[in-house]
Order: structure tokens, then C-alpha cells, then sequence
């Protein structure tokens, strides 16, 4: 997790999480990957200024296959964990993911469309179904 340099706890920010591929790790997501700063949390840290609380998490077995539903449950305790920590925006909680993690976006934006305002799926597909999917995000 990443927050601001000069957090505020009375500024609510906006709350990213970021998801990696199938084999790769919250690590490479923070980092970068080989291309450092500047791809860290896929080029939106950067773009971010500081301005921003951001949450790569650790895919089970490094991959979000949300079985019975087990990583949107994993997400729901990480958001509320997340909340009752730090002074969030909760109008603004987004979700982003490339290859598997935008699987898993796909399955924030089905199942959580009233609780994320937004989600950018990369080379994402639609991998554990879509249930509750009728709500536009």
C-alpha cells in the first residue's frame, strides 16, 4: 500500500487498487516492474503526484481466480479494513488490472458497481462470471 507522503486524516483521497497478472506479484505492481517509477501501479502512481492512497494486492497462488467468490471477499475486508484506517473518498475508490487482475476488475465492476466509481481492465477478460452485473460503473 502507498499513501500520500503528506496524508492528511482529514483529506479524504482516493483509493486505487491495482491487481497483477496470472504469475506476477503486488511487488511488481508497486515497482514498477522493469521500467521502475514510472510504470509503478501501471503509470498512475506517477500521474497521481501524491494525491492518492494506492493498494496492490497478492493474488492467492499469484492469480485472482475469485473461486466461490473468495478474492470480491477478499477486496470487500481490504476496502473496509482500508476505511476504517485511513480518511478515504469513498466516492472515488477505482480498480485496475492487467491480464488476470483485469479479470478481476471485471469482477469488482459486476459484482461492486455501487461500491468502485470506476474500473480499467488491460488485456482483461471476463473470468469468474458477472454476477450482479446490471448496475452501470
Amino acid at each position: 500500500m502507498r499513501i500520500p507522503d503528506n496524508y492528511d486524516k482529514n483529506h479524504p483521497y482516493r483509493l486505487i487498487f491495482a491487481f497483477h497478472w496470472n504469475g506476477g506479484t503486488s511487488e511488481d505492481v508497486d515497482g514498477g516492474g522493469t521500467s521502475g517509477y514510472t510504470w509503478s501501479y501501471y503509470g498512475l502512481r506517477e500521474q497521481a503526484n501524491n494525491s492518492t492512497i494506492f493498494v496492490a494486492p497478492q493474488g492467492i497462488g499469484n492469480g485472482w481466480a475469485n473461486s466461490n467468490g473468495r478474492d470480491l471477499t477478499f477486496v470487500d475486508d481490504m476496502v473496509k479494513l482500508i476505511q476504517n484506517d485511513l480518511c478515504v473518498d469513498t466516492k472515488r475508490l477505482f480498480s485496475m488490472g492487467f491480464s488476470y487482475g483485469g479479470g478481476m476488475s471485471y469482477a469488482i465492476a459486476c459484482a461492486r458497481a455501487k461500491v468502485f466509481r470506476g474500473v480499467a481492465i488491460y488485456s482483461g477478460a471476463q473470468l469468474s462470471g458477472c454476477e450482479g452485473g446490471n448496475d452501470p460503473i
